[in-house]
């Protein structure tokens, strides 16, 4: 009994310290996207600037500091998740799964003229050649039994 107890208590830490990983890499991926959403705001500000005429170096700065700032949180986050695809997983996630524009639907009338078809049309074939290469006209016929 208290053998299970303590199975079940230690599961339990374990499961508490995957979700708290899983919360603080959430956290890291949404202090990533809100930088990488300044470092966007900044570069066409940058962009605005420059189309008119002016360089400005503390913004140019600005923009050196949060663009340095996003990678090294990208790296980060790229790191945590791979410790906790680590311990949950040995499977990681590349790409999202985008769900086809229209759904799978077997065509019936193809599947069944080519079931058809295919058989026929090598049966055809083994015909032609077994009667073009099969039989010799220069062989008489066997001898009639008395």
């Amino acid at each position: 009994m208290d053998l299970k107890c303590r199975r079940g208590t230690t599961w339990k830490i374990v499961i508490l310290a995957i979700e708290s990983s899983m919360r603080a890499v959430e956290d890291l991926r949404n202090r990533a996207e809100h930088q990488r959403e300044k470092v966007e705001d900044l570069r066409e500000e940058l962009a605005a600037s420059k189309r008119n005429g002016k360089t400005d170096e503390a913004l140019q700065g600005k923009f050196d500091a949060n663009r340095s700032l996003y990678y090294s949180m990208m790296e980060r986050f790229q790191a945590e998740m791979a410790s906790v695809s680590l311990t949950t997983s040995p499977l990681r996630i590349i790409d999202k799964a985008t769900p086809p524009v229209r759904p799978y639907k077997p065509n019936i009338m193809l599947n069944l003229a080519l079931r058809i078809a295919i058989p026929a049309g090598v049966f055809i074939l083994l015909a032609t050649l077994l009667f073009a290469f099969g039989s010799k006209k220069n062989d008489a016929p066997p001898p009639l039994p008395r």
